[in-house]
C-alpha cells in the first residue's frame, strides 16, 4: 500500500512584519507633493520673505523684525485691525447662534417645505463673490438703490458707501450674513440631526416653552457644533477679502473704514509691492487669529 502523495503548500498571502505597504503611500504620495510644492514652500518662504525688504524683483535684504515692529505703529494696520474686528463682532455671533435658532426651526415638523427652506437660504452661498459685491453695489446706489429710494420716502439720508465712513463696517458685516448664515444652518442643522431626543422631549412633558427648550437644552447640547461654527466663522472673517475688495477697493473706501486685513495685505503686496512687509502682516495676523481660537477653545472648555 502506498502512502497519497502529499499536495504542496499554497503560497501564504501575508506579508513578513519586516516588509513595508507601499501601496497606501504610494496613493497619498501626489497629495503631499503639490502640498509641498505649493503649500509648504510657499508658507516657510513667505516667513523668510517676512524678515526682509524684498520688493519682487528689486530684491531686498534682511532686516530682522522691522517688518513687525512698524506695523505697530502703522495707521492703516491698525485700522484694517480695528475694522475686521467690528466685522467679527458684528457677524460670528449672527452666524453661531442665528444659525442654530434657524436650523432648529427649519427642523420642526410645524414648518411645511423644510427642504425648500433650507435650500432658499443656502442659495446666497453659491454665486460668485464677484456677483455678490456688484449685486449690493447696485442695491445701496445713492440714487436708484431700492434700500435708498424707501429711505427717500421716509424723509431719512440714503447710505452712501463712498462718502460715509459709519456705514462702511455695518455693510460688510450685512453682506457677510447674507451669504454666509445658510451656510452654517446647513452645519448646525447636521449637529442637531446627530442629538438624542430624549432630553429634548423630557423638557416638554415637564412644560418648558420652546424657547427655554432651545436655550436651555438644544444649546448646550450643541456646544462642540457651536465652537466649531465660532472658530470657523473666525478664521473666515479675517481672511475677509473678496467682498471688502468689491464694495470698498484696496483703499478702503472714505477713511479707509471698509478697510479689512485681507485687503490690506493684497494693496501692500501688489500695488506698492512691498511683499517683505505684507508677509509680515500676514503672520501677524495668523497668530491673533491662533490665539484668539485658543482663547474659545479654553472658554468653551471652562464653561463646559
Amino acid at each position: 500500500m502506498t502512502a497519497a502523495p502529499a499536495t504542496a503548500a499554497a503560497p501564504s498571502s501575508r506579508r513578513g512584519p519586516g516588509r513595508p505597504r507601499l501601496a497606501p503611500y504610494l496613493f497619498i504620495l501626489p497629495f503631499f507633493i503639490v502640498f509641498g510644492t505649493f503649500g509648504l514652500y510657499a508658507l516657510l518662504n513667505s516667513f523668510g520673505l517676512s524678515f526682509t525688504s524684498w520688493r519682487g524683483v528689486r530684491g531686498g535684504e534682511f532686516i530682522g523684525l522691522d517688518n513687525y515692529l512698524n506695523l505697530l505703529g502703522d495707521n492703516s494696520f491698525r485700522r484694517a485691525l480695528f475694522n475686521t474686528a467690528g466685522v467679527w463682532l458684528l457677524t460670528v455671533p449672527v452666524l453661531s447662534f442665528g444659525g442654530l435658532a434657524l436650523a432648529w426651526m427649519l427642523q420642526s415638523k410645524l414648518v411645511r417645505f423644510r427642504g425648500v427652506f433650507r435650500a432658499v437660504f443656502f442659495l446666497p452661498v453659491l454665486p460668485s463673490l464677484v456677483v455678490v459685491g456688484i449685486t449690493f453695489l447696485l442695491l445701496l446706489d445713492p440714487q436708484y438703490g431700492l434700500p435708498n429710494l424707501l429711505l427717500r420716502q421716509l424723509g431719512l439720508a440714503p447710505i452712501s458707501l463712498k462718502t460715509d465712513p459709519l456705514v462702511a463696517v455695518p455693510v460688510l458685516s450685512l453682506v457677510v450674513i447674507w451669504r454666509w448664515l445658510g451656510f452654517n444652518m446647513v452645519i448646525q442643522l447636521a449637529g442637531l440631526q446627530a442629538l438624542s431626543d430624549e432630553p429634548i422631549e423630557s423638557a416638554r412633558i415637564d412644560g418648558a416653552s420652546e424657547w427655554q427648550v432651545f436655550w436651555r437644552v438644544v444649546v448646550p447640547m450643541s456646544k462642540p457644533v457651536l465652537l466649531f461654527s465660532f472658530i470657523n466663522s473666525t478664521i473666515g472673517t479675517f481672511n475677509l477679502f473678496d467682498e471688502a475688495y468689491m464694495l470698498f477697493g484696496t483703499q478702503g473706501g472714505p477713511g479707509e473704514a471698509g478697510l479689512v486685513v485681507g485687503t490690506f495685505i493684497f494693496r501692500d503686496a501688489f500695488e506698492f509691492f512691498r511683499l517683505g512687509y505684507a508677509s509680515a502682516a500676514a503672520y501677524a495676523v495668523a497668530v491673533l487669529v491662533f490665539i484668539a481660537s485658543v482663547v474659545q477653545l479654553r472658554v468653551a472648555r471652562d464653561a463646559s
